[in-house]
């Protein structure tokens, strides 16, 4: 797999008792996957622990790519080697939806950023159905203002509640991530 993006993330099985008692020990599964799925590869690890996931040594051995990964920190020992790091897109909407759920009105940008990037991938979607190998470049230039514009009043000093910049990290959603 040397070479080739591919995704990786950490997904937990439950274990549990035919009454759904949760059993002790917390395995895991990581999928790994080219992001045009022609290859997928699944490990279990005992655990999600830094040391589990380096244990699957395949997974990450120089490999110098795009890591598309949740922010759990185990990931992040992998980084400097790393071109880049893209956090999986369900979890960049679940922190946003927990950003707007902490105040409707002082929040709103994070339901913003959220529609733009849903947009995006139903785009990408709709054009993969259609044959398509890139956005209709009006499309993908109104896509990128509407983001930037919400992602720069977010930084800007006055774009927060309280008047402080806020630290904001630009993200792409791949169909396959």
């Amino acid at each position: 797999m040397k070479g080739t993006n591919y995704c990786a993330s950490a997904n937990v099985i439950r274990n549990s008792w035919d009454d759904g008692a949760v059993l002790a020990g917390s395995p895991h599964v990581v999928t790994v996957r080219t992001p045009d799925e022609r290859l997928v590869w699944y490990a279990a690890m005992p655990s999600r622990s830094s040391e589990a996931i380096k244990g699957l040594g395949v997974v990450m051995d120089g490999y110098h790519g795009i890591l598309v990964r949740d922010d759990y920190n185990g990931w992040a020992q992998f980084d400097a080697q790393l071109t880049g790091v893209q956090q999986c897109c369900q979890h960049i909407a679940r922190h946003l939806n927990g950003l707007r759920a902490l105040h409707k009105d002082w929040q709103h940008w994070a339901e913003e950023v959220r529609q733009i990037l849903g947009e995006a991938h139903r785009a990408v979607a709709e054009a993969i159905a259609a044959g398509r190998t890139q956005l209709d470049p009006d499309l993908l230039a109104d896509l990128r203002e509407r983001y930037d514009s919400v992602v720069h009043w977010v930084r800007s000093p006055t774009g927060s509640a309280t008047g402080t910049t806020a630290r904001t990290t630009p993200a792409t959603c791949s169909p396959a991530a």
